[in-house]
């Protein structure tokens, strides 16, 4: 019978506490910032309330506890620690004392659980007087105290007299019931004002202090110690037998930790208050008595009885004292999990979170002005450190959607305004829209949300601007930033990424018609026609020699964004994608021809050595140890020769991108001509000696190594390297090295370089300002 009654006890202890527990939901609400509904006077209208007296009742509002993931990773070793401690305090000094101490605290810490729980019973089932207000004015210290006044019931006044005289007897009996009484109202204090937050910090601390439970029962006898040495409400008691035992002349008990109802207790009182979401139940005012669907309650509430009911059979069966939560975390955890299989809500379960949101950065007046003025001093120039700087500041709000909503409010206002002066300026836009990229790619967080939700409407609106004023570049590239949301993964729905650029598409398909004719005799105009669906119709060769080309053109100087391809280079100027077909066209034209002839020299070669001697395996020279194609680098080398020598002829304008590489081209062919020099002058003199590829005693003589730099060996002495070289310098600083970063004053050869380098930036400042946060927290 005492099993029965046990389970009982423990059932209704859980059921209570959990349904008392669900208070919280309201105070939770009024955390986040909820207000109840207004109280109705007898006409129904809202009663008018004080604003002090609102004040007042925040001030009082009891705070509940919510425990973290790192608490919960935290609890078994701060609980071993607990037991380990009072494990000596037993094994080292007087039981008695240590007992007695214990005794006198649990005293005055059962004298506030009784007053805290006989108070508002008595206060809702007692007469009307028992629920006055009485305000105390006190004069202790706010750390001892609290805030004055205390504010309590005349219901508090007899609940705490009956406590005292209720901790009184039982610190003088010690009787087992008046033990069980205490024990109870603890476990129904813990369980109504403690929260574990979500279902995950819930599972790792029932994880954690099932291995706790297992370890100090069957690892060590600390647990068993301490329990049966402990004197203190700390456990309920059941007698085995009503009959006292005839040696001691007392009770044979059968004992359950609080631990192993209050943590349980926790996670039931998490999935009840799950349910009362799930059912949408009213936060104002809080009916512990509503009636609601509680599937999984109801399932880990079985599972408890289960687990707790299989802990009692095999404690009597094997006469051993048994870990409950062996049994316990399992039922519970596996009944809960399972009824999220079967409702197919383990998402929502493992979303539903009741952990105190932290206050967030709010953005104030003064920071919204600076970053304006660096929006405005942004000018017509898209400058990528001030772009980065920009994202940066937008950063520090990035977990904001109220803040981030007024930073992008005003870089939007920019962008469509239309009237302002200097703000209205088309060529300020561009780099505008290179901020919101930025924030899009590198800060993300709340403001892709924030972004993308009105791209539609400022994307058209910066469109149409640039079609107004003809800026057909600053479209292009605008149509390049919404390009790579997609191709960079900010878009990844296809529908909603053309609905944003549907200003894009509708331009494309009216081209077809309106703009086919101009397009159409631009073309023409060079000579290339299009295919249906738009692209340049022409060979795959020489598509992909004029690739070639256009990539040379763009290589160096060009920003990413600003790159066009053989379609819309046709668009914007037929006559330089005329000058590229025509390049590639001699390009290809030269490789034919070398090929055939090479070909031609190779068959000859390879007929006269048929009636010269056989040749040794071994090399003469270092030169064949090289793998080079040397007819295919002469060729190159011909011609960008030739490229220089036509534009030249046609006076036409020369890309920075072959002027840098002058330098490079002039060494090169130098070099060239020394190795055909000397090639020459070796072939002669194995000619004059009788010998072939190498055969004679003195072609070693003949061999000479040459290094071929802007610098020559020779000046490499303590007194050459002090001299100044213009072609070292020339190609470090005014051609080898022409893009320098503000920032840092480094210097690079292409633009690509940089922009690579100023993102290593960002980044690392970005990593700084996280650390900073952090230490900051």
């Amino acid at each position: 019978p005492y099993v029965v009654n046990l389970m009982l006890l423990v059932t209704s202890i859980l059921y209570a506490a959990c349904h008392w527990s669900l208070t919280l939901r309201e105070e939770q609400a009024l955390a986040r910032g909820e207000s109840p509904p207004k109280e109705k006077d007898e006409n129904g209208n809202d009663k008018e309330s004080d604003d002090d007296d609102d004040e007042e009742e925040e001030e009082e509002r009891p705070q509940y506890e919510t425990l973290t993931s790192k608490d919960a990773m935290q609890f078994p070793l701060l609980g071993s620690a607990s037991l380990f401690g009072l494990y000596c305090a037993f094994k080292f000094f007087d039981k008695e004392t240590v007992n007695l101490i214990i005794s006198v605290y649990f005293s005055l810490v059962g004298v506030a659980a009784l007053t805290a729980t006989l108070g508002p019973t008595l206060e809702s089932v007692g007469p009307k007087f028992l629920a006055k207000e009485i305000r105390m004015k006190h004069f202790l210290p706010e750390s001892i105290g609290g805030k004055s006044p205390w504010v309590f019931n005349v219901s508090d006044i007899f609940a705490l007299m009956a406590g005292i005289a209720f901790n009184v007897a039982y610190f003088q009996t010690k009787h087992w019931t008046m033990n069980n009484v205490l024990g109870i109202c603890f476990c129904l204090q813990g369980i109504e004002r403690f929260s574990l937050g979500t279902y995950k910090i819930g599972a790792i601390l029932l994880v954690g202090l099932f291995f706790y439970d297992i370890f100090w029962v069957f690892g060590t006898d600390v647990m068993v110690t301490v329990a049966k040495s402990l004197d203190g409400p700390i456990k309920i008691l059941f007698p085995r037998s009503l009959i006292p035992d005839a040696a001691t002349g007392k009770l044979e008990m059968s004992l359950l930790g609080l631990g192993d109802i209050v943590i349980p207790g926790f996670f039931l009182a998490l999935l009840l208050r799950f349910d009362a979401h799930n059912a949408k139940v009213d936060y104002f005012p809080t009916n512990v008595h509503a009636s609601f669907p509680k599937p999984y309650f109801h399932s880990a509430l079985v599972g408890y009885v289960l687990g707790l009911a299989t802990t009692l059979y095999v404690m009597i069966v094997f006469q051993a004292a048994q870990p409950a939560l062996l049994y316990l975390v399992p039922a519970c955890l596996g009944s809960s999990l399972l009824c999220a299989v079967v409702r197919r809500e383990l998402k929502a379960l493992f979303d539903y979170s009741e952990e105190e949101e932290e206050e967030e950065e709010e953005i104030d007046e003064e920071q919204v002005e600076d970053y304006c003025e660096m929006l405005d001093k942004l000018g017509n120039f898209p400058e990528k450190v001030a772009i980065n700087s920009l994202s940066m500041a937008a950063e520090d709000f990035d977990s904001s959607p109220k803040s981030a909503a007024v930073i992008f409010n005003c870089i939007r206002s920019r962008l469509v305004d239309c009237t302002s002066a200097g703000i209205s300026s088309p060529d300020r836009k561009l780099p505008l829209v290179y901020v919101l990229d930025s924030l899009l790619k590198n800060v993300k967080g709340v403001y892709i949300d924030i972004i993308l939700g009105d791209a539609a409407d400022w994307l058209t609106a910066v469109y149409n601007i640039f079609d107004k004023a003809k800026k057909e570049d600053e479209k292009a590239r605008l149509k390049k930033v919404w390009n790579s949301w997609k191709q960079f993964g900010v878009i990844k729905d296809e529908e909603r990424w053309r609905k944003i650029g549907q200003c894009f598409l509708t331009t494309e398909s009216s081209s077809s018609g309106g703009d086919a004719a101009a397009t159409s005799a631009a073309t023409n105009s060079s000579g290339i026609a299009r295919n249906t669906d738009g692209s340049l119709k022409l060979p795959s060769k020489l598509r992909a020699q004029m690739q070639i080309l256009l990539d040379e053109v763009q290589a160096d100087g060009v920003d990413e964004l600003e790159k066009v391809s053989l379609e819309r280079l046709a668009d914007i100027n037929p006559s330089l994608l005329q000058q590229i077909k025509e390049g590639a066209e001699m390009e290809l034209q030269d490789n034919n021809q070398n090929q055939s002839s090479g070909q031609q020299q190779s068959s000859s070669i390879v007929t006269a050595s048929n009636n010269m001697p056989a040749a040794p395996a071994a090399p003469i020279s270092e030169w064949s140890k090289l793998k080079l194609n040397h007819l295919e680098k002469s060729h190159d080398l011909v011609a960008s020769l030739q490229r220089h020598v036509r534009s030249a002829s046609q006076q036409t304008t020369v890309v920075k991108s072959e002027m840098d590489n002058t330098v490079h081209l002039y060494a090169s062919v130098s070099a060239s001509a020394q190795l055909l020099t000397d090639m020459l002058h070796q072939w002669k003199v194995q000619q004059e000696n009788g010998t072939w590829f190498g055969i004679g005693e003195d072609s070693s003589a003949s061999r000479r190594k040459r290094r071929y730099s802007l610098v020559t060996k020779e000046k490499f002495t303590t007194e050459g390297i002090k001299e100044h070289n213009d072609a070292v310098i020339a190609r470090l600083y005014e051609v080898g090295l022409p893009f320098v970063c503000s920032a840092d004053g480094r210097r690079f050869a292409t633009q690509i370089e940089l922009s690579n380098h100023l993102d290593a930036l960002f980044r690392k400042n970005k990593l700084d300002k996280t650390m900073e946060t952090t230490e900051e927290r």
